[in-house]
């Protein structure tokens, strides 16, 4: 108890950061239905980690990034600013 905190962090951000992709590469429970999610799949965010996109990028990228190249072909295809 009150061994880490806020104040006193037991793990550097490059540590949390690898932890929490660990954590994150575990299959979950398949959603059921996801096309009614967004409608228009344009205005899907780019990193949620399930498809349908109307991009050919990966799924893996869509979840872990680098994202600049999802941002810059919605930008340049759909004229549209991606932020997330």
């Amino acid at each position: 108890y009150l061994q880490a905190s806020w104040e006193n962090p037991k793990l550097s951000d490059l540590e949390a950061f690898h932890v929490a992709g660990y954590i994150n590469s575990f299959s979950r429970p398949q959603k059921q239905n996801t096309d009614a999610d967004f409608p228009d799949k344009k205005l899907k965010p780019i990193s949620t980690p399930y498809g349908p996109w109307t991009d050919d990028f990966s799924p893996e990228q869509h979840k872990y990034g680098p994202f600049p190249p999802i941002v810059a072909f919605y930008e340049k295809t759909f004229k549209l600013k991606k932020t997330k």
